[in-house]
């Protein structure tokens, strides 16, 4: 049965388990039905307690890789694109990993179902599957933190779920990120956000004027105002997705043509940063 087949229909996927070991024809057939019934490990551990032709500890392990056998089928799609290697291979390939064998067995005694992938390119499909893995739980990590918060908007959540970049993700993550207590977040508590916001546009003709009225309270004069102002707007430069990507091109100039593109780049971020 060709790995492909077992995505098309459900009851092929579960009799897949068993594609590379020996089982009784009668218990294969009534731990199928009891699969397919059941998608809960503590039900399979307790089925299977009382049966004796089975090494139950080994199904069990091929069990639990079927229950992110969803996962993973997303991933070798991705990771064919990465590694420039059939999907159909990558998918098969991650079968057998998920069954727990080893890099060197596969490359040598399982050619006829990765198609000859050779030990380095099973090992990079298994470090791909790796990170993607870990990446999948940092996300629904990210999502989670941020729908606690009550800001997580519907686009924001599909950028975040579409997205297999992980600087992206921190950065749409990062304005939602718990802080700790920043000279942005002091400035705040003294009021001084509303200043902050002046100063970012950068068309107040009398700005000392304007920051005389910020003078009160905690704040003891101009200059301190005016820095609690810096440190917020240095925040929001920080936090803000468009500005940390300039910056991040600006450290591999290419082209004249890139580089015009760069500076009207740098001249509009005051204009993305959230005001």
């Amino acid at each position: 049965m060709r790995a492909d087949d077992s995505l098309a229909d459900g009851k092929s996927e579960t009799c897949s388990l068993f594609e590379h070991i020996q089982l009784d024809k009668a218990v294969e057939f009534r731990l199928t039905k009891f699969l397919n019934l059941n998608v809960n490990c503590k039900c399979l551990d307790k089925e299977l307690a009382g049966w004796s032709k089975i090494n139950t500890k080994q199904l069990s392990l091929r069990f639990k890789y079927k229950e992110t056998t969803h996962m993973v089928t997303s991933f070798h799609a991705l990771i064919s694109r990465i590694l420039n290697i059939p999907a159909g291979q990558v998918e098969r390939t991650i079968g057998l990993l998920g069954e727990g064998a080893t890099i060197p067995f596969i490359s040598r005694y399982r050619k006829e179902v990765t198609g000859g992938l050779d030990e380095v390119q099973i090992g990079n499909i298994k470090d791909q599957l790796d990170k993607l893995t870990e990446l999948k739980k940092r996300k629904e990590s990210i999502l989670s933190s941020i729908e606690e918060q009550g800001k997580l908007t519907p686009e924001l959540k599909k950028r975040i779920e579409d997205s297999w970049d992980s600087t992206e993700i921190e950065d749409l993550y990062l304005p939602y990120k718990p802080k700790r207590i920043t000279k942005a977040e002091i400035a705040r508590k003294k009021g001084l956000e509303p200043l902050a916001r002046i100063v970012m546009m950068q068309n107040e003709r009398d700005l000392p004027a304007r920051v005389a009225a910020f003078i009160k309270g905690e704040v003891k004069n101009a200059e301190e105002a005016l820095q609690g102002a810096r440190d917020i707007i240095a925040e929001w430069v920080n936090e803000n997705e468009e500005a940390r990507n300039v910056v991040r091109q600006s450290s591999r100039p290419k082209s004249s043509k890139e580089k015009r593109k760069r500076v009207l780049n740098t001249s509009i971020i005051s204009n993305s940063v959230r005001l």
